[in-house]
């Protein structure tokens, strides 16, 4: 089928209003009846035979800007790594508190030690104790 412009299709649209046999003045045109009556539906209509797009209008999921699809990855991969450095911190954390038991634990025995031996070392011992302390009420 040969591809016709506006101003063409109007054209064609006339001359088969004007025919007696349209169907027989359409196929000249190498054009079906169903195609005519579609043509002089839409000159009807609206006063043009465009061929209108058929992209839609609108997208929901399409975004408006380039900014926005660059700022939404860039929350993507922050939200990433915020919870991987969760998870990690997470871990970390009870490593340390793991190893702060026995470092606490070797601290007040080695405070004991030392007040029996009578060797003062008042600034380790408190920090350790005191942290000691902290990690056991949590």
């Amino acid at each position: 089928m040969k591809q016709y412009n506006t101003n063409q299709k109007k054209k064609i649209v006339l001359i088969i209003n004007k025919a007696k046999n349209k169907k027989v003045q359409a196929l000249k045109f190498n054009i079906s009846i169903r195609t005519y009556y579609y043509w002089k539906k839409k000159l009807e209509e609206t006063d043009s035979i465009e061929n209108r797009s058929r992209k839609p209008k609108n997208s929901p999921n399409k975004l408006k800007n380039k900014k926005s699809f660059y700022i939404q990855q860039y929350i993507k991969a922050l939200n990433f790594y915020l919870l991987f450095f969760k998870k990690f911190a997470y871990y970390l954390i009870k490593l340390f508190r793991f190893y702060s038991r026995i470092i606490a634990s070797y601290y007040i025995s080695l405070s004991v030690y030392q007040k029996f031996t009578e060797v003062p070392s008042y600034f380790f011992n408190a920090f350790f104790c005191w942290f000691f302390c902290f990690q056991i009420n949590k």
